[in-house]
């Protein structure tokens, strides 16, 4: 049961810091991603490949991840750094659609379906790599609403607002989305490293799409702007299907999971998630 709560917590401060990751590219500068999985993936496999075949520390490994990430997001912004709405979403849905098709095709990269093992522990053992791994991911939640709240957090909500106006102001629109797409791809490929090394293994089916949906309902549930609304979005959905497992169990709970992640966001976007959630961190 130590064990199960263990990983239970562990997997809701990873969740927590990809949640707040992504409201600082969907919360504050308006851009609906599906593809954080994605950048998630980016994170876990570089630091599992650079580990278990080339001998890389775990720190080394992140540092790698989160600028690969980084340039990748930055990258994937600046070419659709025009684009509002349902054509940056259709943008980030291909570049999901890509990384999946990579991770399940390319086995020598990836070891297609059968994923990589043996992947190093953040530290000696679970208990001290929880404790690890629940500070680097509060960090990074801090870290995430530091930056919303200096003029480049700022910048982000006007271009939200209204894009013609932030240009006006002589704000470089297409730039500013692009680092914030950098900094929020980057957030997740550290949270990808921290879930490689505790899960010590990884595989496409981690990273699918579903998975950056899962993300997205989290911000959308956690309402925006809030260090807590990450929290409690994160824990929501992650706990939901195990409360679902204990009551029905086996195979019926995992068919029921979509209906519950549903049921939740139609609660939660008609009682506003401004309401749920109340508390400013």
């Amino acid at each position: 049961m130590n064990a199960y709560v263990l990983e239970l917590l562990s997997l809701i401060a990873i969740y927590t810091a990809l949640t707040a990751s992504l409201n600082l590219l969907a919360g504050y500068a308006g851009l609906v991603s599906v593809c954080h999985a994605a950048f998630f993936a980016v994170g876990a496999y570089t630091s599992a490949i650079l580990s278990t075949r080339y001998g890389w520390s775990v720190g080394g490994g992140a540092l790698v991840a989160l600028i690969a990430a980084g340039a990748l997001g930055f990258s994937v912004a600046r070419l659709a750094g025009r684009l509002r709405d349902e054509y940056f979403l259709l943008v980030t849905f291909a570049l999901q659609v890509v990384t999946s098709g990579v991770l399940l095709n390319w086995i020598e990269l990836s070891r297609g379906a059968m994923g990589i093992s043996n992947v190093p522990r953040l530290l000696s053992s679970a208990g001290n790599s929880a404790i690890a791994l629940v500070a680097t991911s509060g960090l990074m939640v801090f870290a995430a609403r530091y930056l919303e709240r200096l003029p480049f957090g700022h910048a982000l909500l006007a271009i939200r607002d209204d894009q013609r106006f932030a240009a006006s102001l002589g704000k470089n629109v297409p730039r500013v989305k692009a680092l914030a797409a950098s900094v929020s791809a980057g957030m997740a490929a550290l949270a990808g490293s921290l879930y490689a090394h505790w899960m010590q293994f990884v595989s496409p089916e981690s990273f699918k799409v579903d998975k950056s949906i899962l993300i997205l309902s989290m911000v959308i549930l956690g309402g925006k702007n809030t260090a807590i609304g990450s929290l409690g979005g994160a824990a929501t959905l992650l706990i939901i299907p195990e409360v679902a497992r204990l009551v029905v169990g086996g195979p019926v709970a995992a068919n029921l999971q979509g209906i519950f992640y549903g049921l939740v966001l139609v609660i939660t976007l008609s009682l506003r998630p401004s309401v749920l959630w109340r508390a400013r961190l």
